[in-house]
């Protein structure tokens, strides 16, 4: 078996990330402290043996919900975004929390966790919405608190996993060493049970 060359991990990209929020107050992440996080990244990347530079990657957002820890691909993420307040779509599935205004746009944000019925937490001034996009659909993602964004070896993680607290195996990327959930971000994304039908809203 062949190795895919390394995909290298892209600091600004992490940077972009973090930074595009708007007005969090106390729970934004400033420039300093993102700096001093991608420095000290940078640093223990440049560290790994030549041995494993050709190994695959994929770099990943960590997202705290209902006392676990899930991730989405990066690729997928277009920003995180401060939940200050949304609107209640009627008659919607459970799951639809509502719609909110991002810089002039209307983006749905869905509750996976009704979804993958997951116990509920209950929805604090500190949630955060992630949103996530293919470009054909695009929706927010509720999240309890953003953990990490870092980059993790596909051949680390576990995937031969039929089902991992209540999720369905077709919803998994995999689960990495520190036992933080992947979930499969283009499946979701393409589920029709997060569209919200036009005629509806």
């Amino acid at each position: 078996m062949i190795n895919k060359p390394a995909k290298s991990f892209d600091w600004n990209r992490v940077k972009e990330v973090v930074l595009r929020t708007e007005d969090i107050g106390k729970d934004m992440v400033d420039s300093t402290t993102v700096k001093k996080i991608l420095k000290q990244r940078a640093s223990e990347l440049a560290k790994e043996p030549d041995t494993i530079k050709d190994v695959e990657r994929i770099d990943i957002i960590e997202f705290q919900l209902s006392n676990e820890v899930y991730a989405f691909e990066l690729d997928f993420v277009k920003e995180v975004y401060p939940l200050k307040e949304f609107t209640p779509v009627p008659c919607t599935p459970q799951l639809i929390v509502g719609i909110v205004n991002v810089r002039g746009k209307v983006v749905s944000v869905v509750d996976i966790r009704k979804f993958f019925s997951l116990p509920d937490k209950g929805i604090t001034d500190f949630n955060k919405i992630i949103i996530i996009d293919n470009s054909v659909m695009h929706f927010g993602v509720l999240a309890d608190s953003i953990v990490d964004v870092c980059s993790v070896r596909i051949d680390e993680l576990q995937t031969e996993l039929p089902q991992v607290k209540g999720i369905s195996s077709e919803f998994l990327k995999g689960v990495t060493k520190n036992g933080v959930i992947i979930l499969n971000t283009d499946k979701i994304l393409k589920d029709k049970r997060f569209v919200v039908k036009e005629e509806i809203a």
